[in-house]
C-alpha cells in the first residue's frame, strides 16, 4: 500500500472522528480570562510537578527504543514489521483495559504499566538477541503503553483541580519534550555503542519514572478508587 495510503488512511479515520465529536461528544462551558488560574499556582498544585516528571522520564524511556526499533530489531534478527504489530494490537488491548479500570486503580495501573516496561526492557538487557524475547516483549511494553496517555492525563486531572486546562497543556508539552529527549538520547547511543546499549538505558530511565511514581503516592497517584479522597 506504501506511506501515502497509510496516510490517507489516517486522515479518513481523523475526519471521521471530528464528525463522532460534533453529533456525540457533549459541550462544555468556556472559561473567562479573569478565573483561570496562573502558570504558577497549577505548578504549585500539590501532585502536577511529579506527575509530569513521570511522563518525562516515562516517555523519554519509551522512545529511547521506539525510535530506533527497527535496527535493533534488525540486530535481532526479527521482522520489524511483526514487531510492530504486535507492540500495536497489544496497545489497543491496553488502552481497553485502562478504560474499563483506571476509575477504580489508576495507581495500581500506572505502576504496573511502568514495572512491566523496565522489566521487558532488562529482559532485552540479558536476551535481546533472542527473536521470542523481542516479540514476547513488544507485547508486554505495548499492553502498559497503551494506556499511557489516558493514565496520564486521568491523573493531572485529578491534582491539578479547576487548573486542568493548563496542566492537560502541560502535559503535552513534557509528552513532546520526551519524544525529542528519547529520540536524541537513543541516536547517540546508537552511534556510540551499537543497539546493545539501548535497553539497558531504558531500564534505567523506567526505573527512575517507576520510582517517582511510587513515592508520589499521596497526591499525583493516590491509591483507591478515584472517588475517594487522597489517604
Amino acid at each position: 500500500m506504501g506511506w501515502r495510503g497509510s496516510f490517507l488512511i489516517l486522515s479518513a479515520v481523523g475526519i471521521v472522528l471530528i464528525g463522532w465529536i460534533v453529533v456525540k461528544v457533549p459541550d462544555a462551558a468556556g472559561r473567562t480570562g479573569d478565573d483561570r488560574p496562573s502558570l504558577r499556582r497549577v505548578v504549585a498544585t500539590p501532585g502536577v510537578v511529579p506527575i509530569l516528571l513521570v511522563i518525562l522520564a516515562w516517555m523519554t524511556a519509551h522512545n529511547i527504543l521506539y525510535t530506533y526499533i527497527a535496527p535493533f530489531a534488525t540486530a535481532a534478527a526479527v521482522r520489524v514489521d511483526l514487531v510492530l504489530l504486535a507492540f500495536g494490537v497489544s496497545s489497543l488491548a491496553g488502552i481497553w483495559i485502562v478504560g474499563r479500570l483506571v476509575d477504580r486503580m489508576l495507581r495500581r495501573l500506572v505502576l504496573i504499566a511502568i514495572g512491566s516496561f523496565a522489566a521487558v526492557a532488562i529482559l532485552l538487557t540479558i536476551v535481546g538477541e533472542q527473536g521470542i524475547a523481542v516479540y514476547a516483549g513488544a507485547v508486554i511494553w505495548g499492553l502498559g503503553f497503551g494506556g499511557a496517555g489516558a493514565m496520564m492525563q486521568t491523573a493531572s486531572a485529578d491534582a491539578a483541580g479547576d487548573g486542568v486546562d493548563l496542566a492537560q497543556a502541560m502535559v503535552t508539552t513534557a509528552w513532546n519534550l520526551a519524544i525529542a529527549a528519547g529520540g536524541a538520547l537513543g541516536g547517540a547511543l546508537l552511534t556510540t555503542g551499537g543497539t546493545p546499549l539501548l535497553p539497558p538505558a531504558v531500564a534505567t530511565v523506567a526505573v527512575i519514572a517507576f520510582v517517582i511514581a511510587l513515592a508520589a503516592r499521596r497526591f499525583a497517584f493516590p491509591p483507591g478508587h478515584r472517588a475517594q479522597p487522597s489517604r
